[in-house]
């Protein structure tokens, strides 16, 4: 043992243990980065995450003071039904909403909207919110973990959304004064 070996309070070991640890720290972070940009230029885009980019140009998606969020979930369901834009999601066949990631994700066929819609929970994680069947609300035969295809979502969410807001609460006017 060295002079220089009794003033370290550690030994070499130690430094080679933390050197791996660093190395390791920062691979698994370039390993994350390099996942999530391969993602976005996949083009698609989780369905949270896209009402988060709603909100951002203006659709109040809190549901505290009006039904914007309902119109945007009508808006979505409209046009992934007659093919401007495309959700993708996995199909949970029996509705038991045990889903593995193991399961891949198809685009959803339009003809699905005509009976199903967003199931749509303010405070679910992406992998939890699905459609729903708007005729008997089964859950056997609809679709988890939405997302959807970049870039068509971004362009309709900036030229074609705002036809849709405030569809709700016209909605009920009209229903009101046919009495």
């Amino acid at each position: 043992m060295t002079d220089s070996d009794r003033c370290l309070p550690f030994n070499g070991t130690v430094i080679y243990v933390c050197a791996v640890g660093l190395l390791a720290v920062g691979a698994t972070w370039l390993l994350v980065d390099w996942l999530k940009r391969r993602k976005e230029s996949l083009g698609h885009i989780s369905l949270t995450d896209f009402i988060c980019e709603a909100a951002k140009i203006g659709w109040d998606v809190t549901g505290k003071t009006n039904a914007h969020i309902l119109d945007l979930m009508y808006g979505i369901r409209q046009s992934a039904h007659d093919g401007e834009i495309v959700l993708r999601g996995r199909l949970d066949p029996f509705g038991t909403g045990t889903l593995s990631n193991f399961q891949i994700k198809t685009p959803i066929p339009g003809d699905h909207w005509t009976n199903y819609e967003i199931d749509w929970r303010r405070d679910a994680e992406n992998w939890e919110i699905g459609t729903i069947s708007t005729n008997d609300m089964s859950k056997r035969g609809r679709y988890l973990d939405l997302e959807l295809e970049n870039p068509a979502a971004s362009r309709w969410l900036a030229a074609k959304s705002a036809v849709y807001r405030g569809w709700h609460e016209t909605k009920d006017r009209r229903l009101r004064h046919n009495f």
